[in-house]
């Protein structure tokens, strides 16, 4: 309370252009009372607490509030559907974390204790949505240091699809380290694997172990690819898999038209997902400058 009648207090007669004793006889006490007001070392008796509501154009029980500083900004759309916002955005508000903190264990306490962005577009430290981003993300679409997702993007990620250096794709793995079905990375490990280095049932790699692997050269090219593909193909692996996975694989790297289709898509996911998180971000900047009004 101290603090809010004191801001206000200031905020008044700077916008009046009153000294401290013009505004004391408007509310018939002294300069001293207002000075000590100000400086949060006291407050007006509940008649004068009145006047002084009616004079600031504020309610009493608003004077009464105690305006603590918040760790983190918010934005929240107020357009449901099916009871999630359309857009949460929650940023933490570092400047303050950092100055209430002492040690690192206390500003990851902090962190953890941050709440949840959750809609269907979210964004914070810890965010959940259909389209989610954050440090710590789980969505549909999910893009974090950490993710969980249909489609997970980040350093550690798990998914249906998953991408990032360590990923674990229940159908399809892309990465430095990748654990799927479907596996594409400098280490793979899953039923078929493209990697420099492949353990896998089905594999194309420079390295590899497997029933049916194709090996390739050290500074490879799409035609030593096609080769590889196309010996796998010769092979006795089933012919479901030879005509739903290695044969489309042929017709992509010989048609740019399906490279630049697969790039196109690829970027107006990106473009779209710019477009959300610059507009959220547009929103939470106006209702901060409305809060600091």
């Amino acid at each position: 309370m101290h603090e809010t009648l004191s801001k206000k207090l200031k905020e008044y007669r700077s916008r009046h252009n009153l000294t401290q004793k013009e505004l004391a006889a408007r509310l018939f006490v002294s300069d001293k009372a207002i000075s000590k007001w100000e400086r949060g070392n006291g407050l007006p008796d509940i008649e004068t607490l009145v006047h002084l509501a009616d004079l600031l154009g504020t309610p009493v029980e608003e004077l009464l509030k105690e305006k603590k500083e918040t760790y983190y900004y918010e934005y929240k759309s107020e357009r449901m559907v099916l009871r999630l916002p359309l857009m949460h955005i929650l940023i933490p508000n570092l400047f303050l974390l950092l100055n209430q903190v002492t040690s690192v264990r206390e500003f990851f306490v902090l962190i953890k204790e941050l709440p949840t962005a959750s809609g269907w577009f979210s964004l914070g430290v810890k965010a959940k949505g259909v389209i989610a981003l954050g440090i710590v993300s789980l969505g549909f679409l999910s893009i974090g240091l950490l993710s969980f997702g249909m489609v997970g993007i980040g350093t550690v990620s798990t998914g249906v699809i998953a991408i990032g250096n360590l990923c674990f794709g229940f159908l399809v793995g892309i990465g430095n380290l990748a654990v799927g079905s479907i596996v594409v990375g400098n280490l793979g490990i899953g039923w078929l694997a493209l990697a420099n280095v492949a353990i896998a049932w089905i594999g194309v790699a420079n390295y590899g172990v497997g029933s049916f692997m194709a090996v390739l050269p050290s500074n490879s090219t799409t035609e030593d690819f096609n080769q590889a593909i196309q010996q796998l193909l010769a092979s006795e692996i089933p012919d479901l898999i030879k005509t739903t996975i290695f044969e489309p694989m042929i017709h992509f790297t010989n048609s740019p038209i399906f490279v630049v289709i697969f790039v196109m898509t690829i970027l107006v996911a990106v473009f779209l997902i710019l477009c959300l998180l610059t507009i959220g971000l547009v929103r939470l900047r106006q209702s901060m400058m409305y809060e600091e009004l």
